[in-house]
């Protein structure tokens, strides 16, 4: 069976009304159902508090966006689970660890654009993963952050973005603390609650740095004095975005970004009352800043350099501030989340965006900056084209995007399998597959790098790969079929001489 590949307008008309005829006619009769082929990981929206480690220094990484994972490194090897299947969950994922080494996630289920979004939990304490809904009350969950205290205790901070009454930009707060959860709202003056990050004390006091959008400012709120008190930390410019928060020796230390002048900034009340530097001012840098501090109370911030596209870091360790480039790929950095260890190494993880869509993580506990890619999204499904044998099983070809390879799946095992046929250059668009009367497989496709027709089969018993055509830009749109001699045709467009075009080995 080919891919339809025929004029727009009238072939549109011609097959829906077709579709019709056909569904009226065997409407009563016949039940459609639907299977997952080809399902790769799908994760998006990471947070700066994605990563925490536990008490041998091994990294957890919570991530989602069409289920939440969690990968772990057990010094040995990286591990991966998919801690919740629900569909569209896990965006903005943060983590902690508590000081058993049980992990807990805070995180997004983001609805459809017309519902609202929830907070959600999950937690392995128990042994095994365990999620509930904290709060649904409106669209919360934006921003979280999570912290456990000396007891075991959750602490959660987020954002109240209620969609159909902006006034309502609240910082909420909830905590396990009393044996049930309790929801507060901490902040609702302005359009407060972006950008939270939480921290607990040695007191197990609460410290929640976040951003006023109306007012442009960073703000910071406190229950250490038995209630909640708020205050404005820096008001000057549009600061404020990006925050994170951490304490030591109960003193608080932010880094943030200031929009306005595009420089990484931080704040910190450890002399007794607040002091605010600029820590980075070179290019466009301080998005998605994560902070922590080692042993000795030096502090260590990761970030994002959005002119070059690099992730950076910043410590103070050496007395004076100093600057890195971590990693300077194609749009590495973003998201990035930052811990340190007992012996005082530095680790990041991080998001290389567009064109890898890549979880990446980086260490210098040898010594110097080493990355490693962690995970890698998927995004197939492009170029679908489907054919049936003399057995009725299934066959289709299709390209992942983001690999920029051709693949084909079937059910003829009584499964379905997925492989890789071609991933030299940028292949798999324009896809078309047929099926022989032996049940051999021909796929037609273009190679978008060189603009060339090529085609591939198992007619030998393994795949072969050929070029068929190219002269100019050809391979678009391509339409393959066989005929009853097993002999290939392929029809295809020509875009740089605007012609149809047509290949065969019938000769």
């Amino acid at each position: 069976m080919r891919k339809f590949q025929g004029w727009k307008g009238c072939n549109v008309f011609l097959l829906a009304g077709v579709l019709l005829l056909f569904i009226v006619s065997v409407s009563e009769a016949a039940v459609w159902t639907t299977a997952i082929v080809d399902a790769p990981k799908s994760f998006t929206h990471f947070y700066s508090r994605a990563m925490a480690l536990d008490s041998k220094g091994n990294p957890h990484i919570a991530y989602g966006g069409d289920h939440l994972y969690h990968a772990y490194y057990d010094g040995n090897s990286w591990h991966y689970e998919t801690v919740d299947l629900s569909d569209r969950v896990g965006g903005e994922a943060s983590i902690a660890i508590d000081s058993s080494d049980n992990v807990h996630i805070s995180y997004l289920v983001d609805r459809e654009i017309t519902s609202d979004d929830d907070l959600k939990y999950a937690t392995n304490a128990s042994g095994t993963w365990v999620t509930q809904t904290i709060d649904s009350a409106g669209s919360v969950g934006r921003y979280s952050s999570i912290a456990v205290d000396s007891s075991g205790n959750v602490h959660i901070s987020y954002f109240d973005s209620e969609r159909d009454d902006s006034v309502n930009d609240d910082l909420k707060y909830a905590t396990n603390a009393s044996g049930t959860w309790v929801i507060q709202t901490i902040d609702s003056e302005g359009h407060v609650g972006y950008s939270t990050s939480i921290a607990v004390d040695s007191s197990d006091n609460v410290h929640i740095s976040y951003y006023d959008s109306y007012n442009k400012n960073l703000k910071y709120a406190t229950n250490a004095s038995g209630t909640w008190v708020i205050r404005t930390i820096d008001s000057a410019g549009s600061v404020g975005r990006y925050t994170s928060i951490v304490d030591s020796s109960d003193n608080v230390h932010i880094s943030y970004y200031d929009t306005y002048n595009e420089n990484l900034k931080y704040a910190t009340n450890a002399s007794g009352t607040w002091v605010i530097q600029t820590i980075d001012s070179e290019g466009s840098v301080g998005y998605f800043t994560s902070i922590a501090v080692d042993s000795s109370d030096n502090v260590h911030i990761s970030y994002y350099d959005y002119l070059n596209a690099d992730i950076k870091y910043a410590t103070n360790a050496f007395g004076a501030w100093v600057t890195q480039i971590v990693d300077s790929e194609v749009s590495a950095g973003r998201h990035s989340s930052i811990a340190v260890d007992a012996s005082d190494n530095v680790h990041i993880s991080y998001y290389d965006y567009s064109p890898n869509y890549e979880l990446k993580y980086a260490t210098n506990a040898s010594g110097t900056w080493v990355t490693q890619t962690i995970d890698r999204e998927g995004r197939v499904g492009g170029s679908i084209s489907i054919a049936v044998d003399s057995s009725d099983n299934l066959y289709i070809g299709y390209a992942d995007y983001l690999k920029a390879e051709l693949k084909y799946a079937t059910n003829a095992s009584g499964r379905w399998v997925a492989q890789t046929i071609d991933s030299e250059g940028r292949v798999g668009g324009s896809t078309s597959i047929a099926v022989d009367s032996s049940d051999n497989l021909y796929i037609s496709y273009i190679d978008s790098y060189n603009y060339d027709l090529k085609y591939a089969t198992n007619a030998s018993g393994t795949w072969v790969i050929q070029t068929i055509d190219s002269e100019g830009r050809v391979g678009y749109s391509t339409s393959i079929a066989v005929d009853s001699s097993d002999n290939v045709h392929i029809s295809y467009y020509d875009t740089y001489n605007e012609n149809l075009k047509y290949a065969t080995n019938a000769s």
